[in-house]
């Protein structure tokens, strides 16, 4: 990206070149979730692809999400069911949310949608995309997942959800403002392409002015224009990513966070994020000792990744061990 960024300034760069970058990120990017590079459409943010998806369901659907969801996947359909219906009274849509853990009982005949994160961004807690997709198939609904928080370290197939999104400046380490969502056959005719601009067209360059409007016949056709120097380093991400096995990633990721686990008197568990029921001084303590956390949900949250060791973990035990005990 820093020699992208030199180019840029002289001017020496295209958006021939950069168009060049995001084909080869999609490709990449489809390899690491399991699914062809035509099934993947590239964009900016998750809530900009959850949106179309919320903007495309029939009037009367009922959405079924996960109770604390992070907002980017759930305000979409928020403001569809806010809008009225154009026939009766109340919402568009219907929104209902439930626990994760009875996310696969609570789903019926009328549910149209189920969407839950793969990975929940306040605790880690895991939710299994086959067995969503078995519950949902048995009412005829569409299955949105939320990867953000697992690709990188969580093996991802793409391919068991009608749609998954993710923003890949968290675990897949990308440049802000890069995200991907893939979507099955099923799904590629039931969505709409409400954000449909010249880089959604079959032939971009050719794509360019209206009103003669051919969409791409692949996932491109949900795409948004990119922001053209990020994709060198989503190219760069990927490709280091794709060098290592998914499962080595996992097991450094989640012995790390076990070890903190140990460290609390916590019993281990399978995700490599944590979410600890400490104060707000328990961070601030970790900030002045050169460690960044997260507060989230009336905790403080962490996470261990590629780049962590086990010194880090100890470090981070000596900042919040005794904000455990007083607990």
């Amino acid at each position: 990206m820093a020699r992208d960024a030199r180019r840029w300034t002289t001017g020496d760069v295209s958006p021939v070149g950069y168009h060049e970058h995001v084909e080869r990120a999609r490709a990449l990017y489809g390899r690491l979730v399991g699914v062809p590079a035509d099934r993947v459409a590239t964009g900016s943010q998750t809530s900009v692809f959850t949106g179309m998806v919320a903007a495309g369901l029939p009037d009367g659907a009922e959405v079924v999400v996960v109770e604390g969801d992070f907002s980017s996947l759930v305000y979409p359909f928020l403001v569809q069911a806010e809008r009225p219906h154009p026939t009766r009274e109340g919402g568009r849509i219907t929104v209902r949310s439930v626990p994760r853990q009875e996310l696969c009982t609570s789903l019926r005949e009328e549910t149209a949608a189920v969407v839950y994160s793969h990975s929940q961004s306040a605790c880690g807690s895991l939710t299994a995309p086959d067995a969503v997709r078995r519950a949902a198939e048995a009412v005829g609904a569409l299955t949105v997942c939320d990867v953000t928080q697992s690709a990188g370290w969580q093996a991802v197939d793409a391919s068991l959800a009608d749609v998954t999104v993710c923003s890949a400046y968290k675990w897949l380490c990308h440049p802000r403002g890069v995200a991907y969502m893939t979507v099955s056959e099923r799904a590629m005719d039931a969505l709409v392409p409400v954000n449909a601009g010249w880089y959604a067209g079959e032939v971009v360059w050719d794509s360019m002015y209206g009103p003669a409007m051919q969409l791409s016949s692949r996932a491109s056709r949900f795409d948004v224009s990119p922001g053209w120097p990020l994709w060198p380093g989503a190219v760069a991400a990927l490709e280091d990513f794709l060098q290592v096995p998914t499962g080595a990633v996992n097991a450094h990721d989640v012995a790390l966070t076990n070890r903190l686990r140990a460290g609390l008197g916590l019993a281990p568990s399978d995700s490599a994020i944590v979410s600890l029921p400490m104060p707000p001084e328990a961070a601030q303590a970790a900030e002045r000792a050169g460690l960044t956390l997260s507060q989230r949900a009336g905790g403080v949250r962490l996470s261990f990744h590629v780049w962590n060791t086990e010194q880090d973990v100890d470090r981070a035990l000596e900042v919040l061990a005794p904000f455990a005990q007083r607990g």
